[in-house]
């Protein structure tokens, strides 16, 4: 606001700056809606790229049934037939399974929650080899911090990245869910 009356002369309500941020942001970084559309592609290119790779996702519509086992091509061709509805999403790349190897048997989760139209959850979870070097393990993005959303994604890291490693430690922050799901 200082800035437009510093340069113009006119000094410009909140609403008009606030609308003029709002559409500055979109031209410049797309839409929420857009962000949320390009998210198979981006996920189909990550695991094209990148051998070994693993994605999982859930749908709305699947509340029970879980895409995962689908390859990504296959979700690619459902979300063109139709809309569907992003729910949980589940990423690790392989070569950060492969240095888990050479990692102190500890796993730190930690997450921050996603703001603007659509709310959720961004967890990272890392580990730190014998060099102090932090590996990032695995990345989620879910609804809500719930005994649910713990569970799936507690499974998926078990599976993909501590499955053959014993006597894991697991570092996180005080939520319920997360004892629960474990």
């Amino acid at each position: 606001m200082a800035t437009v009356k510093s340069i113009f002369g006119y000094q410009p309500g909140r609403k008009k700056i606030r609308d003029a941020k709002k559409l500055a942001m979109h031209e410049q970084h797309g839409s929420w809606e857009g962000s949320y559309e390009d998210l198979p592609f981006f996920m189909e290119a990550l695991q094209y790229f990148n051998m070994g790779t693993k994605v999982d996702w859930v749908f709305k519509e699947d509340e029970m049934e879980d895409r995962g086992s689908l390859k990504l091509t296959s979700i690619l061709c459902l979300y063109l037939e139709h809309e569907v509805t992003f729910k949980r999403l589940f990423w690790a790349f392989k070569p950060y399974n492969d240095g888990f190897e050479h990692c102190m048997h500890v796993i730190h989760i930690d997450g921050t929650h996603l703001y603007g139209p659509y709310l959720g959850v961004l967890l990272c979870d890392v580990a730190v080899d014998y060099f102090s070097h932090i590996l990032p393990l695995a990345f989620h993005i879910f609804e809500s911090e719930n005994v649910s959303s713990w569970g799936w994604f507690m499974d998926r890291l078990k599976g993909f990245m501590a499955g053959r490693r014993h006597g894991i430690c697991v570092i996180y922050d005080r939520h319920a869910g997360i004892i629960a799901a474990m």
